[in-house]
């Protein structure tokens, strides 16, 4: 399975380089686009700023770094879940299918659109890979299950001597 990671990891995260070096070089022409999205996010989100073109290219760089950690396998699961969140807006403000003109745009649109889902599941799916390792919640109930068997042996082993102690046994 390593081997199906080592290819897959970098496939998932070409777009992301890719459309975050484009977000960097064309920041002024998609912001925009972005405008609409970004004022909905800024405020929720608490933001330090709500300018469209600045938030274009705070994700973009964002995104490449992301689509970096994911692509050599440091912190996959961390850069697949920042890359879930960057996606999620950015499919938004990039491909409102539901505001296009004409059926051609609006057929475009939604074929980006689909293909981010597509996207956004392959990242989900690698947020979730331990690569073969217990998650935490695994290991988190096999802790707690350690430490009830040792309490229970313990209170165990206190009856005994306690036993032994009333009964005065001779060893």
């Amino acid at each position: 399975m390593a081997l199906v990671r080592m290819l897959a990891r970098p496939l998932l995260a070409a777009p992301f380089i890719f459309g975050g070096f484009n977000q960097l070089r064309s920041s002024g022409q998609l912001a925009p686009k972005a405008a609409p999205v970004t004022d909905r996010l800024a405020a929720p989100l608490k933001l330090p700023t709500n300018d469209p073109n600045t938030l274009v290219k705070a994700n973009g760089a964002a995104m490449v770094a992301g689509g970096i950690l994911l692509a050599t396998g440091k912190a996959p699961r961390v850069a697949s879940t920042l890359l879930s969140g960057l996606l999620i807006p950015t499919t938004l403000a990039g491909h409102a299918f539901w505001e296009a003109d004409t059926e051609e745009e609006k057929r475009r649109h939604l074929v980006s659109f689909v293909t981010n889902l597509g996207l956004l599941g392959g990242l989900i799916t690698a947020a979730v890979d331990t690569a073969g390792k217990p998650g935490l919640p695994y290991r988190a109930g096999m802790a707690k299950n350690a430490i009830g068997r040792a309490a229970h042996t313990t209170a165990l082993e206190a009856r005994l001597a306690a036993a032994n102690a009333q009964n005065k046994l001779p060893v």
